[in-house]
């Protein structure tokens, strides 16, 4: 799991100068206010962030990333995340900032490697702030890390699907009928398996899930793929192995789902 490192509150003389009496009319202005707070405490989070990987990023200098990375995230805050309860506020925060931070920055050597979830945290820390909701930071902290990280697995799942499939099969639209077929199957498949309810030990959950992967995905990407004779028991065997640990060591990551072996040592 992410150690995930948390700079609050906020170091400026301007959140300081907000405790003691006033802090519950600062906390409770107008939404022009709000968006300033989080504006400042994005900036210093996500600062804290980027000097970790910095030094991996061979175009934007330090400055120029930090602004970058603090406007993905401040473009997806709104009013209509002052309307919903807070868990939801931070799910939309984040799947809507990740989808422009993922297509400008997914390619970067530190994507996978930067830690924003404290910065998503300060954000809707602040939104329950001003709101008055009598919400913990550690819980709010806890639920953010944990949605932040979900959505980034989403993501190395989806980059994954692609490495294991494009250097067996060349036809881009072949490519893509076998990224939708395994897409589409891995949570029900998933989903299969963790329903069993059979003691059974990590390796055996492991083999089930695999096997119904392998059983679903391929029989709808038989279907859809004109020329299914490509899915020979070969390639098939060369794709699901290249899916076992698609980035090698660059990346430590499987597709297998942690919960299946989480009881591990």
């Amino acid at each position: 799991a992410t150690a995930h490192c948390w700079v609050w509150p906020p170091m400026g003389s301007r959140w300081q100068s907000r405790q003691g009496r006033g802090a519950a009319a600062a906390l409770h202005g107008d939404t022009n206010s709000l968006y300033e707070r989080i504006h400042t405490v994005l900036y210093e989070q996500v600062s804290h962030a980027v000097k970790t990987i910095v030094h991996s990023e061979e175009t934007w200098a330090e400055g120029e990333l930090i602004k970058r990375l603090v406007r993905y995230i401040n473009k997806s805050v709104s009013e209509e995340l002052l309307q919903v309860p807070w868990e939801d506020a931070a799910e939309q925060l984040i799947e809507n900032s990740m989808h422009s931070y993922h297509a400008s920055c997914g390619d970067r050597p530190w994507f996978y490697d930067i830690d924003l979830g404290p910065a998503y945290a300060a954000v809707i820390a602040e939104i329950t702030r001003f709101r008055r909701q009598k919400v913990a930071i550690g819980t709010v902290q806890e639920k953010v890390f944990e949605m932040y990280e979900e959505k980034l697995d989403r993501m190395l799942l989806m980059k994954a699907l692609w490495d294991g499939i494009e250097p067996i099969f060349e036809d881009p639209a072949v490519c893509k009928k076998l990224y939708n077929a395994l897409s589409k199957t891995y949570q029900s498949a998933l989903d299969a398996t963790l329903t069993d309810t059979r003691r059974r030990q990590d390796q055996q959950r492991v083999e089930d899930f695999l096997q119904r992967w392998i059983h679903e995905s391929m029989g709808r990407a038989w279907t859809s793929i004109e020329d299914s004779e490509l899915l020979t028991e070969q390639t098939v065997c060369r794709l699901f192995n290249n899916l076992l640990y698609p980035f090698g060591d660059s990346i430590p990551f499987t597709t297998i789902p942690s919960v299946l072996i989480a009881s591990r040592s």
